[in-house]
Parts: C-alpha cells; structure tokens; sequence
C-alpha cells in the first residue's frame, strides 16, 4: 500500500534529535524580543498506530520552559513565568513542581489516531529582550517508558520583519486554513497568491506590536500544495515578507475496527460497534452488507452500533440461498486526488433445528406444524409443501453462510428421511412423561444421559424422567444410511 505523504512530512517535523513516541512542534517558531505573545505547541501520533494515553497510568508530558537566570538572557524564552495555558477537551494543562515545568497530560484515556494532533496554547509569553535561540525541554512519559525532545524558538530583534505560520500546515480537499502572522515596523501586512479574487489582500496593522493578524485560505482543489507570501509594507515603501506553504493531503482513514472483542462467529442478534478516525477527507460513507451507503462525519467517530447478521439477512432480500460467510463493512472517504478504502469484516453463523414436529400426535385433531430454530433472531428459513393432513410433507430449509442449507421433511407420506414428527412432555407424579412419534429411524437416542431408545419404542415410545431443575432433553434420531434429526423440548421445573 503506497505510504501516505503526512507520514513522510511528519518526519520532518523534528530539527533535533528526539527518543520521544509522539512528536512535538512549536508554532510561531520565531517571535519577537520584548513583546509578549503567544506560542501553541501541537501533539501529534507521527506512527501509523493508535496510541493511547491514560491518566491512571500517569502518562503525562512535560515542558520546561528556559528561564533567565539560571539561563543567560539569550537561552531563556522569559525573564519570569507569568503566561497561562489552555488545553483542548480531554486534556489539561498545569505548572509542575517548578515555576517553569508545565505538565500537559490526558484528563482520562485518550487515543490518538495515526496522524492526529491535539494543541495546547500559552497565552501572554513575555518574551526577554535578548536575542538568540531558546530550546524548549519536552519530556515525555508514556507507560513505562520515558523520553526526550526539543523544540527551538528564535528571538528575533524589533525591525521591520513579518513572522508567519499556518494552521494547520495540511488540509483537505475544500478545507481552509488559517494564515497567522505577528509583523513589527509596518503600516500593513499584504497576503499574496491568493488562487482567488485579485490573487492577494492587503490588512492595516492597528494596536501595539507585535502586531497580529490572521486570515483564512483555500487552496484550488488541483493544488497539492500553494506557498503564500505575507509581506509587511511601511508608508515608505520598504518591506519585508515571509513565504508560507500549504499542502493539500489526500483523505485518510487512520483507524476502522471493531471495538473490543466482538463475538467471532457472530450469531444471529449479536451486535458490534465500529469506529474510526478520518483525515483530510470532505465527505465519508459507510458501506453496510444491508446495500445502503450510511454519509458518516470525516472526522473521528465514536463508537457506532451495528448488526452484522441482520444486515446481512436484510441485504438478502428474502433471497437467502446465496448468504455470505461474513458481514462486511467498507468505509470510505473520499477527497483531494483520491479516496481511501478500509474495510472490517465479521465473521457469521447461521441456525440449527430445535425442533420440527407436529404440534399434535399425528392422527389427533388439526395438523399443524411447528418449527423452533436455536437463534430466534435467523430469519432465513422457510417450511414449504405440506397441506392438510398429515399425509402431506412439509419441507423445511434453514439457509446458511456460505450457500449451504439444512433440509428437513416432516410427513407420513415421506419414508426416506429422518422424522421426529412429535415430541412432548407431561406432569407425571413427580416426575414427567416424555412421549414420541418418529419415521424412518434406524436409531434413536436421548439426551441429558445418552440413554439409546430401544428398537420396538423408536417408532413410538416414552419414558419418565424426574428432574430436580430445568432441563432440556434432546432427541437424537439417525437412519440406517447415516442421515440425522434432533428435537429439542424444554422442561421448567418451578
């Protein structure tokens, strides 16, 4: 499977050496001395697994933030920690033992999708008035294991300049992003290559430095990627600029699987929930075994109930001689240049006889047949033939998974194949009578106790049992070419 160009811009992502799982990135990278401003450093999975980080096992990650002294004026960010941070749904954000440790951490559990991020922000960082290239110490503690990263930020002096970042750096096809910048010794800040209009817009810088601006963009839906210029002017016609790409990604499906252990096979009745984690796509849909395509969010979902057998049934519209062995589920999202495909699939399985019989002795009052299947939910059968009497033969097929079927008669005008055309329990004492009619058995066996029926009762026959709780007696009937047939009946002992 080609490899999706996030995970290759991702590895670029880190300019120092890092032993860290997850991996870090600071945004504006550069900021100006003396000013106060504010920096976001984003989170973000670069594997191409889920991980999960939960707060009961203390996976935390900290930020410790170079502060003057101990750092020289040109080391440290700040002179004193005075900002604030914010952290998204799920996550907090704190100071730690020391002033200039923050601990960001998850509220709970929280599982990252291949490629996805969170943010935090620190608001009001009064940045010192050195010059030079603070590190910013990440520590990070997932599970047992530990490691470390660093994250630089250049302070830059108060002349005419214009810093400028986008968020975020990838979008999807119609997706916009927000073009951020901080400009110093302009009267405007013009953004340019705009793929719409006259191509740029022109901003009046108003307020104290730095002066911040922001601006939402598109980009064509044939652009992989479009570079913008930000340009700050002064009134005498000097200026400086930055360039900023954007790339446009193709969708992805990070993560689509079941959640837990569902039941494999899956019965008739059973359920299982689907999520899944979608990137970069403009719309989604889930491809059920019932033939509908359900639009989903391309975004990630929470857990979302299915039925896999009963999509299935209901997918065969009545036509059951073709069942698949599996319910398959295919989500696909669709998008810039391409759509991405995952599929999950349950494994299914079908019904077997409880019993079919007559509901009286054959010969006594109004024929009438009866069918019970072990999984009331398997709707794929049918009883056909018979008519009324009990000379006429009815013909039951249970369909399976994979095309097979399960074929019984129930008539006396049938003397080829296994019957037990009744079966039946009576309060006798304390115990109970348990009688039977049967045709063309050879052998004839019941069940709890494995007691073989003897050859002058097997036609017809009965036998006491006393149970001391409910039970369930099982017939077993086999004829002398090897085909079978069980009943089942049911005993409640109050």
């Amino acid at each position: 499977m080609e490899r999706h160009p996030l995970f290759a811009a991702l590895e670029n992502v880190r300019d120092l050496a890092a032993t860290t799982v997850l991996q870090y990135a600071i945004a504006p990278s550069s900021v100006f001395v003396g000013l106060t401003q504010s920096l976001t450093v984003t989170i973000t999975n670069g594997t191409q697994n889920p991980l999960t980080l939960d707060s009961a096992n203390n996976d935390e990650i900290d930020l410790t933030f170079p502060v003057s002294p101990p750092a020289s004026e040109a080391d440290a960010l700040v002179d004193a920690v005075t900002f604030s941070a914010s952290a998204p749904t799920g996550w907090v954000a704190g100071a730690g033992l020391q002033s200039n440790v923050w601990v960001i951490a998850p509220s709970g559990k929280y599982t990252f999708g291949p490629g996805a991020s969170v943010s935090v922000r620190f608001d009001n960082v009064a940045v010192n008035a050195t010059q030079g290239t603070p590190t910013i110490l990440v520590t990070e503690y997932i599970g047992n294991g530990s490691g470390t990263y660093q994250m630089t930020v250049t302070k830059v002096a108060q002349s005419l300049n214009v810093i400028a970042w986008p968020v975020p750096y990838n979008v999807g096809l119609g997706a916009g992003s927000v073009l951020n910048w901080t400009s110093f010794g302009g009267t405007s800040v013009t953004v340019n290559n705009l793929p719409t209009g006259t191509g740029s817009q022109t901003f009046k810088v108003s307020g104290a430095p730095p002066y911040p601006g922001s601006y939402t963009v598109h980009l064509l839906p044939t652009d992989a990627e479009r570079t913008f210029g930000i340009v700050v002017n002064t009134s005498d016609g000097r200026h400086a600029q930055t360039a900023v790409p954007v790339s446009q990604m193709p969708p992805l499906i990070t993560q689509f699987d079941a959640v837990g252990t569902p039941p494999n096979p899956m019965p008739a009745g059973g359920t299982a929930s689907l999520e899944w984690t979608i990137l970069f796509a403009s719309n989604a849909y889930l491809a059920k075994p019932d033939g509908t395509n359900r639009p989903v969010a391309p975004i990630q979902q929470r857990p979302l109930a299915v039925s896999p057998v009963a999509d299935v049934l209901t997918g065969a519209h009545l036509n059951y001689t073709n069942l698949p062995t599996s319910a398959l589920y295919t989500l696909q999202a669709n998008g810039y240049g391409s759509s991405a495909v995952q599929t999950v699939e349950f494994p299914i399985v079908g019904a077997g006889l409880l019993y079919f019989k007559f509901a009286n002795p054959p010969g006594s009052g109004t024929p009438s047949v009866m069918v019970a299947l072990d999984n009331v939910a398997w709707t794929a059968y049918q009883v056909s033939g018979g008519g009324g009497s009990y000379n006429d033969v009815s013909v039951l097929t249970i369909y399976q998974p994979g095309g097979t079927s399960l074929v019984y008669s129930l008539g006396l005008g049938d003397t080829t194949n296994p019957q037990i055309q009744y079966f039946n329990a009576a309060k006798s004492g304390n115990g109970w009578t348990l009688s039977w009619i049967t045709a063309n058995l050879a052998s004839l066996t019941l069940n709890p106790g494995a007691t073989t029926i003897a050859p002058g009762q097997i036609a017809s026959g009965s036998t006491t049992v006393t149970p001391t709780a409910s039970t369930t007696y099982v017939l077993t009937g086999t004829t002398a070419t090897g085909g079978t047939i069980t009943s089942s009946l049911n005993v409640t002992v109050a």
